[in-house]
């Protein structure tokens, strides 16, 4: 059991931090779940550091959508590479983060057509309270079945990683199909 919650959540905070936001989130998923892109929105993935879950993200719709997306960190400094654990799980799917370099909150210009994906509800209301009205989204809402935290793998289990990553590819390929579609 044990195992079990330390390859799909990270481990047992995360598990329980987990079980807290989607617990109190539920009507918050349904709103979320609605935001679209389409072909003038910029996408912009925002997470902790931008060297695990937004750059793994980034990198992975870049290659599926002919919007520009980019990404950035809330608490890190601009220009250090992707975390090796991500690139190793990342080059075994094909998703080169090579080129990729993080980009500081501070270096980062808002558009009005941006749209600004979270991985975590910390940072939804960071991003919130940093830039009024802008259109914010938490990644893990388009899964097949939503959460709202999806834990920095930065820390967790080789499992994990790669638990992390194909969560992100689930929630990416779920919201391109509906962005499609609407």
């Amino acid at each position: 059991m044990l195992n079990k919650i330390r390859n799909n959540y990270g481990g047992i905070k995360a598990f329980l931090r987990h079980m807290k936001f989607n617990a109190t989130g539920y009507f918050t998923q349904k709103r979320l779940k609605t935001i679209i892109f389409n072909s003038k929105s910029r996408i912009v993935f925002v997470c902790k550091g931008n060297i695990c879950r937004s750059a793994f993200a980034h990198w992975y719709m870049k290659g599926k959508v002919k919007n520009t997306v980019i990404s950035f960190g809330l608490i890190t400094d601009t220009g250090k590479p992707a975390n090796n654990r991500i690139l190793k799980q990342s080059e075994q799917i094909g998703i080169d983060l090579t080129s990729h370099l993080t980009t500081a909150v501070e270096d980062y210009q808002h558009k009005e057509t941006d749209i600004l994906v979270c991985m975590e509800p910390w940072q939804f209301k960071a991003l919130r309270d940093r830039f009024p009205g802008a259109t914010i989204t938490i990644l893990s809402a388009y899964l097949n079945k939503p959460r709202l935290y999806l834990h920095d793998p930065y820390a967790s289990s080789e499992a994990y990683v790669k638990t992390s990553l194909d969560l992100i590819k689930e929630s990416v390929d779920n919201w391109i199909e509906l962005s499609k579609t609407s």
